[in-house]
């Protein structure tokens, strides 16, 4: 990307396995990106080499969690937060980063995959020790965008296909980075500030246009 940042050939950490998590994982190996590490509600599990992600996908069909997975090592909650990787993706539940695991995370970015994952107090820490933080507002909003996709064709009465579909959530998505970006740069900020100053700034100007206030 811009950044210089490259998917092929890192190593993720993934905290949490269900929708968000296992596809997370399957969409960033298929982009070259290795998962080290992954982790749930009962237990977490590590294979240096990579963990195969389609047998855990059927090992967690059929046992519900990915603790026992017999292709990896089990490890605590609290190695998981400390196995070296490049991007550290929390995509179970809200309030997982506080500030210990951001002091002993040792990744490049962080993409927030669930909602809130990470404390305020914890996100300047990883700020200040340089590491990038991807808000949820951002990294998570493909399904409320595909959602507004359904709306729109059901008030049509029309039906886009697959492709279409993937093709229309990526140009937005895109667009959206491309302009939290320019906003991060203008402003020197992070790139949550950024996405609250974009939308501010959208909201200014929809104001502005329609006349709401004098």
């Amino acid at each position: 990307d811009d950044t210089g940042f490259r998917i092929r050939g890192s190593r993720v950490i993934l905290q949490g396995f269900g929708q968000v998590g296992s596809w997370t994982a399957v969409l960033l190996a298929r982009m070259g990106a290795v998962c080290v590490a992954i982790s749930d509600h009962r237990g977490s599990i590590f294979n240096d080499n990579g963990i195969p992600l389609e047998k855990l996908r059927e090992w967690v069909a059929v046992h519900g969690s990915v603790a026992g997975f017999p292709e990896a090592e089990s490890i605590d909650a609290h190695t998981f937060w400390r196995v070296p990787c490049d991007i550290a993706v929390p995509a179970a539940i809200e309030d997982q980063i506080d500030a210990s695991i951001a002091r002993d995370l040792q990744a490049r970015l962080v993409v927030e995959g669930a909602n809130g994952p990470t404390r305020p107090e914890a996100e300047r820490i990883l700020l200040d020790r340089g590491i990038t933080v991807l808000p949820d507002v951002l990294a998570n909003s493909g399904g409320v965008i595909v959602s507004y996709f359904e709306w729109t064709q059901n008030k049509n009465n029309s039906h886009w296909e697959l492709e279409e579909v993937d093709a229309k959530l990526k140009k937005r998505m895109l667009a959206a980075y491309t302009a939290m970006r320019e906003v991060a740069e203008r402003f020197d900020t992070d790139l949550r500030t950024a996405c609250y100053v974009v939308a501010l700034e959208r909201l200014e100007a929809a104001y502005a246009e329609r006349g709401v206030f004098p």
